[in-house]
């Protein structure tokens, strides 16, 4: 069990369906109807969510829409852009049409010209997951390729046998078109603590405003990790004789447990233990177990008492 589902599982109850995220997902879907509607000169409606689990090739396989990369863009890789977004040919290819005053909404397939007009929409959707936090604030358009097996084209590299699960966004007028996000288990079981934190929340008492902004500064808080190669114990005289260029030893130094600390102020807190290695060119751990569960034994305390 992961530590995002221990969380939740201390908290609520995860739900049997994926019908919270379609609700953080509702007021987007709107806003998209809207912005299409208004491309297209008609009334569009947001005609429902779905859902489809399995690996990103089941899911993605013979699909021609516009797919872009969202993620954060340095040393990019299918790990670090862990969304996917798709406009379906015939939403992409009506609405530059409309832009250059085409009345004829016949289906043709996708162009390069569609993949950079279509891209200020995609860059809207972008701002809109930034927006709920499900991506960081430095996240970007990482590539772009027409169709699904032209992605190993944008140079990202996507584990296909993982799982992933697709959510389909369907906005209709006389013409139902579809806007995919393919997202990996890791970010859709983030997309399922903010949807979580979305519907608490709503339930808080309004007369009672604090108690949403108490919660709100303590989430936002940050907190500072040190990864601890080895503690050394001194006498107060020891270390009065320590000098520059002394060599200290560390007889119990290990590179494959690590403790990962943060500093509260009850102390040092170890949350978890790592292992040292490296990722693109830069040093990095990994860890070896789940958040220690005493870490968030407060936030089920703050959970009880806003609500």
């Amino acid at each position: 069990m992961s530590v995002l589902r221990k969380k939740l599982a201390s908290e609520a109850p995860l739900p049997n369906s994926f019908e919270d995220i379609g609700i953080l997902f509702s007021d987007i879907q709107d806003s998209w109807a809207k912005v299409f509607g208004d491309t297209l000169k008609t009334e569009m409606s947001a005609k429902g969510i779905s859902f489809s689990g399995g690996n990103l090739k089941t899911l993605a396989d013979g699909a021609t829409g516009l797919f872009y990369a969202l993620g954060i863009s340095e040393g990019v890789s299918g790990e670090s852009c862990g969304i996917l977004l798709e406009f379906s040919s015939a939403l992409a290819g009506h609405c530059v049409d409309a832009q250059f005053g085409a009345q004829d909404k016949s289906d043709r397939p996708a162009t390069q010209l569609d993949l950079i007009l279509m891209q200020p929409n995609a860059d809207k959707v972008l701002q809109e997951l930034m927006a709920l936090e499900a991506l960081p604030k430095t996240s970007q358009i990482c590539g772009r390729c027409i169709g699904f097996e032209a992605l190993p084209q944008t140079g990202l590299e996507f584990d296909v046998r993982k799982k992933w699960v697709r959510i389909q966004f369907k906005i209709a007028a006389d013409i139902e078109y579809l806007i995919n996000i393919y997202c990996t288990e890791l970010m859709m079981e983030k997309l399922g603590v903010l949807a979580h934190l979305n519907i608490t929340q709503q339930i808080i008492d309004p007369t009672d405003p604090w108690s949403t902004h108490m919660r709100s500064s303590v989430m936002d808080t940050s907190r500072m990790l040190e990864v601890v190669i080895e503690d050394v114990n001194m006498s107060i005289a020891e270390c009065t004789r320590l000098e520059l260029g002394q060599i200290i030893a560390l007889p119990g130094a290990t590179h494959t447990r690590l403790n990962v600390n943060t500093r509260s102020a009850h102390g040092v807190r170890v949350l978890a233990t790592s292992t040292l290695g490296a990722y693109k060119a830069n040093k990095a751990v990994k860890l070896l177990d789940d958040i220690d569960p005493a870490f968030f034994a407060g936030f089920t305390e703050l959970e009880s008492v806003t609500n």
